[in-house]
């Protein structure tokens, strides 16, 4: 088994990171909505 970096064995870290990721997906997805039918 390969060696594990110390900051991917800090388990918050890693799923923080992809939870901001997909936060940020989200939150850009609604602004895009908000854009595409809020003017009607």
């Amino acid at each position: 088994m390969k060696k594990i970096p110390k900051w991917l064995k800090n388990e918050s870290s890693l799923p923080l990171k992809k939870d901001t990721q997909l936060e940020k997906d989200l939150k850009d997805f609604k602004r895009y909505l908000e854009l595409k039918w809020g003017d009607k």
